[in-house]
């Protein structure tokens, strides 16, 4: 059984004050007020652990990614320099000898920290943490490296990159377009993605490689084939999430899904691995997917790992636990802590149960709805009322254009005063929406929603409406308690008309099932809106 100690996002700089990501927070200046710096601190915590750790996994982004080269192989000396004081305490690693410490440390790179100016933009990376165990490893010591497998913990780890496309200069556009195009995206993601990467605008691009598909298929079919490691419990390490959905406030990025990473998470599912673990966002998120692939569900969680900032109770560090004390349907409790740098402890947080740990059982944890989850509440009517099963997505549904619209002349309108029009045919052509150049026009879904307290719903517009010319105005969230269908504005920012078809895909969403029910939903904030709609028997 293991302890498992879980960092990410340290984002230091050897050049900047020993500070953290975000220099203007008081958190972050603490450190340099004591005079210590965030290894000294993070060294101490770790040190006054009172349970022993057994393995160590860090998630990526160890450097300022806007650092020169020669600042980020300053920083990283200083980060091997923490990793080798970590290998000399003997108050970390109590029952380990001091030979095999450097088996206990996982690596894996993130998004910070290639180096976008280079032919090999992980050579920086592999240059500084070659002698720990990293996606690049061919560790004599592991014969499935990079899954590396822990007889005494039961325990088998396998760690992937996904930055591979992140420098999207000119060379690698290709190489990313053909990752997109073997993938198993929408096709409409697929195009706007595209048209991003040809216009040379995204500068981070996650994704999983077919050589990385590829390699993982190979080392998991051997590992399979051995009944020795039936009980191993298999967790899976990238620096990125697998699937999206988690992205809000000032963490969103310009695209918020790792392209393959959905696929690959399945594959894994298939090979027995319950337990996805990414950093990337900053935040600590705890949710819980059900593999309904089969009659039997397997529950999966995918743990994201906090900003290490000293004295943010938001950021911090995870802890997984596998003894038998907690073994339920998963064997593992996890805990969150944030760093103390007063104390120079682990102070432990409220987790998404507010109870003091996680268990892997809890029916309080957040999930993604799924395929089969979505098309059950289609067939249902109560939630997606006049939803089609046609248009359901892996892990989200595409919503159509309805039968009515509102018009605007002017950009700044209270669309609430506007009467709805009903869309027509043109001749023998299906009935549509003609929107004219710089004219703006409220769309609704064909769908109708009445979403409960215990769920959200995150929405991002077809990507084809934008390559029409259209600009898309949306709230990315919709709230609990909405009920009706959904809308939002259209702007025609090109020359020529634009048409729009009824039942036409305008409207991506993902179905997020919350820890629990809320107190405030969108019905108490719109009373009037509610009564208006049921008067209109909507």
């Amino acid at each position: 059984m293991a302890r498992i100690l879980v960092i990410s996002d340290i984002h230091y700089s050897e050049t900047k004050s020993h500070d953290v990501y975000d220099n203007e927070k008081i958190n972050s200046k603490l450190p340099k007020k004591l005079s210590e710096n965030i290894y000294d601190i993070l060294l101490a915590a770790i040190e006054n652990e009172k349970e022993p750790i057994d393995l160590f996994i860090f998630c990526g982004d160890y450097v300022i990614g806007s650092d020169t080269k020669t600042n980020k192989k300053k920083s990283n000396k200083d980060f091997k320099a923490f990793l080798q004081r970590m290998e000399d305490s003997d108050l970390i690693f109590r029952n380990i000898k001091k030979e095999d410490r450097k088996k206990r440390i996982i690596i894996v790179p993130g998004n910070h920290d290639i180096d976008r100016d280079s032919n090999n933009i992980y050579e920086l990376f592999k240059t500084s943490f070659k002698d720990y165990c990293t996606p690049f490893s061919k560790n004599s010591n592991f014969n499935y490296a990079p899954t590396y497998i822990y007889d005494d913990l039961k325990l088998i780890i396998d760690c992937e990159e996904t930055e591979d496309t992140s420098a999207t200069t000119n060379e690698k556009i290709g190489k990313a377009l053909e990752i997109i195009d073997n993938s198993s995206m929408l096709d409409t993601d697929k195009n706007m993605v595209k048209d991003l990467l040809e216009k040379d605008k995204v500068l981070d691009l996650p994704s999983i490689s077919a050589d990385t598909k590829k390699g993982f298929k190979a080392r998991s079919e051997q590992i399979q084939n051995n009944i020795q490691y039936s009980d191993y419990l298999k967790i899976l390490v990238t620096h990125h999430p697998l699937v999206s959905g988690f992205e809000k406030g000032i963490t969103i990025k310009g695209y918020n899904t790792t392209i393959g990473g959905y696929d690959f998470m399945r594959s894994a599912m298939s090979y027995g691995y319950n337990l996805f673990i990414h950093g990337h966002y900053h935040q600590r998120s705890y949710v819980e997917l059900n593999d309904c692939a089969d009659e039997v569900s397997q529950k999966v969680i995918q743990l994201g790992i906090p900003q290490v900032a000293p004295e943010d109770k938001n950021g911090g560090i995870a802890i997984i636990d596998t003894s038998n004390e907690y073994k339920n349907d998963m064997p593992y409790t996890i805990i969150f802590k944030y760093l103390s740098c007063i104390s120079n402890k682990f102070c432990q947080v409220n987790t998404p149960t507010n109870n003091k740990t996680i268990s892997s059982s809890s029916n309080n944890a957040m999930k993604i709805l799924i395929d089969k989850e979505i098309s059950m509440l289609i067939d249902e009517g109560k939630i997606i009322k006049d939803g089609d099963r046609d248009r359901v997505e892996a892990a989200s549904y595409d919503c159509a254009m309805g039968y009515f619209y509102k018009r605007s002349k002017k950009r700044n309108c209270n669309w609430d005063e506007l009467q709805e029009i009903p869309l027509k045919p043109i001749g023998n052509s299906v009935a549509n929406i003609c929107i004219k150049p710089k004219e703006s026009v409220l769309i609704y879904t064909y769908e109708k929603f009445n979403i409960p307290h215990n769920m959200i719903m995150h929405a991002s517009p077809i990507s084809s409406l934008a390559r029409k010319g259209l600009r898309v105005e949306i709230s990315n969230f919709v709230d609990p308690g909405f009920k009706g269908p959904f809308c939002f504005p259209v702007i025609n920012e090109s020359k020529e008309k634009i048409y729009i078809s009824a039942r036409e895909a305008i409207l991506s969403i993902e179905i997020i099932m919350l820890s629990e029910y809320c107190e405030k939903g969108w019905e108490e904030r719109h009373e009037d809106k509610l009564r208006e709609r049921e008067e209109k028997g909507e």
